[in-house]
């Protein structure tokens, strides 16, 4: 199991490292462990005000751990995500070089044209 309360100021990398290896994430609902984009776990596994909630924490791990084989098997979405994220990366550079590369052909097509046509090129 994985316990993170801290500030979460982005995705961070431990957690999901840890969702990897197979542990149960626990963390607060600061920052970007808040949304379900950063760090998209399971609601119970998420605690709203560490310190107003020991108890509730308490009993959280004691359950995780005792289930362990049916709880871990709630963050498999988490990591197909996390696994995916690389290739998705990779994909989106491809795609941002692909559009600069279309741009840069139109653009020496119309410097072609310009040239051919003598038209002078007004920029703004």
């Amino acid at each position: 199991m994985y316990i993170d309360f801290g500030t979460h100021p982005g995705k961070d990398r431990i957690p999901r490292e840890a969702a990897l290896r197979n542990c149960i994430v626990l963390t607060n609902r600061n920052g970007a462990a808040d949304n379900d984009i950063d760090v998209p776990i399971p609601n119970e596994y998420k605690i709203h005000s560490v310190l107003s909630n020991l108890g509730k924490i308490k009993e959280q791990i004691h359950y995780a751990l005792s289930n362990y084989d049916a709880e871990t098997k709630k963050f498999d979405s988490y990591r197909e995500i996390i696994s995916k994220e690389k290739q998705l990366f990779d994909d989106s550079v491809k795609n941002v070089f692909s559009e600069i590369e279309k741009d840069y052909k139109w653009a020496k097509i119309i410097m072609i044209f310009l040239e051919w046509a003598k038209l002078p090129l007004k920029m703004k």
